[in-house]
């Protein structure tokens, strides 16, 4: 009798050890696919023989950036997005008619990927020129200081 509870003790004792260690398993599983897909959700192009490509959906971007620009009180439309390279840096170019907005993205070499980095430059003064974009946490300025060129921090997905 003795010897069937301790070996019954050692059986739930097992059987515990590795139902935890199955459920820890999967929580970390869990959190891995949570952030690639926080990743992979930033992605919205990548580089092919040093060219920049938009891999997400066009109408998509632009909906949701015409979305971003209402939400944030720019009175503004915008028609297509393509990513350009700007002194040796990438940017999500959104242009409208007399609107250009700029967005920061990054390329991890890693995932070979064009990563949204969420910080928006936006003008109808100097939609022309090739100022009003993003250096870092600012926005290059127009030519003129007259011109205004609005600086959006993003929190979500463009």
């Amino acid at each position: 009798m003795r010897l069937l509870k301790t070996v019954l003790v050692i059986v739930i004792g097992v059987i515990l050890v590795t139902s935890c260690g199955r459920e820890e398993k999967q929580g970390l599983n869990q959190n891995e696919v949570k952030a690639e897909n926080r990743v992979k959700s930033g992605i919205i192009g990548t580089v092919i023989n040093n060219v920049p490509v938009l891999t997400a959906d066009e109408n998509s971007l632009v909906k949701s950036w015409n979305d971003f620009l209402e939400e944030n009180g720019i009175d503004e439309t915008i028609r297509n997005v393509r990513i350009e390279k700007i002194n040796d840096k990438y940017y999500a170019v959104a242009l409208g008619n007399g609107v250009k907005s700029v967005r920061s993205l990054i390329i991890d070499e890693d995932l070979n990927a064009i990563i949204d980095k969420k910080v928006t430059c936006t003008t109808t003064d100097c939609s022309a020129t090739p100022n009003c974009f993003p250096q870092g946490n600012t926005c290059v300025s127009c030519d003129k200081p007259e011109h205004k060129c609005t600086k959006i921090i993003s929190s979500g997905e463009m």
